[in-house]
């Protein structure tokens, strides 16, 4: 953070007002997309919890973000998930591809509690 806060103050010497609003912008907007959208192995994922309406239940996982995209497993109330990502499924619910084991698969967000 101290790096990016130098650059900034470097690059605050050379630009007009506006170009340095711009580039402001885009630093801002890049921070916060690495973080959304960060894969690989040692990338940092939200962890929530499969949380079901009944005791024993069992959470569908889909292949795509939606209820007309079909099942491909499931995963027991309790269990822990990383949550690699979310978008807004053509249903209107808030869907999260999620990593469980070695699987990943889509999940409603509705279902996934302490995030």
């Amino acid at each position: 953070m101290d790096t990016l806060i130098h650059s900034l103050h470097q690059l605050k010497k050379g630009l007009s007002s506006h170009r340095l609003a711009l580039s402001l912008m885009t630093v801002a907007a890049t921070c916060a997309l690495s973080s959304v959208h960060a894969y690989g192995p040692n990338a940092r994922h939200a962890v929530g919890t499969v949380c079901t309406n009944h005791a024993g239940g069992n959470l569908l996982v889909r292949i795509g973000p939606g209820q007309t995209f079909p099942p491909h497993g499931s995963i027991p109330g309790g269990y822990d998930v990383a949550v690699l990502d979310s978008i807004k499924g053509n249903d209107g619910m808030l869907w999260y591809h999620i990593r469980y084991g070695r699987r990943n698969g889509w999940v409603r967000s509705d279902y996934v509690c302490g995030l």
